[in-house]
């Protein structure tokens, strides 16, 4: 299953964040992103960050992997042997994300 969402960033509160740079106290908006699930029945997700923060592309994706984790938790899939490859968005089989060759069974050796 692939995982299809909106990602949606608004104002949360006007200069609601109060920080330090450089010795000055500055503010900024707090912004909401949310993940809205469009191909899936599952809640929607919330993430709240300091506008222009400085680990904002970071913190992001973070959260949207955690999201993602968590949707294939509440949609029943076996964490143990089921995970979410974050490029694509899909659920698969965890021992697909790491054999080149899905022929193979993961008690296969081979030769090296």
């Amino acid at each position: 299953m692939k995982l299809e969402y909106e990602k949606k960033i608004t104002l949360a509160q006007k200069n609601a964040c109060e920080y330090v740079e450089n010795g000055l106290i500055l503010r900024e908006d707090l912004m909401q992103i949310a993940f809205i699930p469009k191909n899936f029945d599952c809640e929607n997700k919330y993430f709240f960050l300091r506008n222009n923060h400085e680990k904002w592309d970071l913190l992001t994706v973070q959260a949207e992997e955690k999201f993602c984790l968590e949707w294939s938790k509440e949609l029943g899939y076996n964490q143990h042997i089921m995970t979410v490859n974050f490029q694509t968005k899909e659920i698969s089989y965890v021992r697909d994300m790491f054999h080149a060759n899905p022929d193979l069974d993961v008690t296969d050796l081979g030769e090296i």
